[in-house]
């Protein structure tokens, strides 16, 4: 018998956790700077606090991920499996 090899591809949603600093004379002030920046753009907030002497990282919260139901992808793929060998995809739930 042989064997045969596939992979599946699964959609999560995953938090993912950004760090960075605010450089300020206290603790009160970053806190008004943050908030002043939080209600002009809260995408951008980190790129706003990036210094030479702190490197901003990320990481992912792995313990957050969730599968992510095809109702909540707009109907689209959340699941598809592939050949291995080809990377033809064999199945995928959705439209």
């Amino acid at each position: 018998m042989e064997n045969y090899k596939f992979y599946k591809d699964v959609k999560m949603t995953v938090w993912n956790r950004n760090y960075f600093s605010i450089e300020a004379n206290n603790k009160e002030e970053a806190l008004e700077i943050l908030n002043t920046s939080i209600n002009e753009n809260l995408d951008t907030i980190q790129d706003e606090f990036e210094e030479e002497e702190y490197t901003p990282y990320s990481e992912y919260v792995l313990e957050s991920s969730e599968y992510l139901p095809v109702e909540e992808n707009n109907d689209c793929p959340t699941v598809e499996i592939y050949d291995n060998e080809t990377g033809e995809i064999l199945f995928q739930n959705g439209k």
